[in-house]
């Protein structure tokens, strides 16, 4: 997938990732971070990053005005993360309900590209397993793993 991003700073094991988002709003923190589960199995976390409390929050809303430069950064991380975790699968939930139908949304999207190289499954609300996506059914998660 061929898309503009920022630059990414991680760490060593692939499981944090930041950069800059610079736009309307002047330069915002961007971390993603993919939090262990289970059994090979992350939780991607996302936000803006809070200097005075350290802490990320993935509910902030920052309207920077490069929201396809920002997702597609995200992308990006998942490509790097898949490098060294070769055999994991991430989990993608939004924090709310809106958010949620937005990843979605970006989902559908992008999916022509997106699916070249990665296994994208979904789970409805109340559900226990996941299943391949159907865009007119209305997701609570989404399940990423590499081809």
């Amino acid at each position: 997938m061929k898309l503009e991003t920022y630059d990414l700073s991680s760490d060593n094991s692939s499981l944090v990732f930041s950069f800059l988002s610079i736009g309307s709003k002047g330069v915002i923190i961007k971390v993603i971070v993919y939090e262990y589960i289970k059994q090979n199995i992350y939780n991607l976390a996302f936000g803006d990053y809070d200097l005075l409390t350290k802490t990320i929050s993935d509910t902030a809303n920052s309207n920077n005005g490069d929201a396809k430069l920002v997702l597609s950064t995200v992308i990006k991380s998942l490509y790097l993360f898949f490098e060294k975790h070769k055999d994991s699968k991430v989990i993608v939930s939004g924090s709310s309900d809106i958010r949620t139908r937005l990843y979605q949304r970006i989902i559908k999207e992008y999916y022509s590209e997106f699916s070249t190289d990665f296994k994208l499954e979904a789970k409805l609300e109340n559900e226990n397993k996941f299943e391949r996506i159907d865009f007119s059914k209305k997701y609570d998660q989404f399940r990423i793993s590499k081809k």
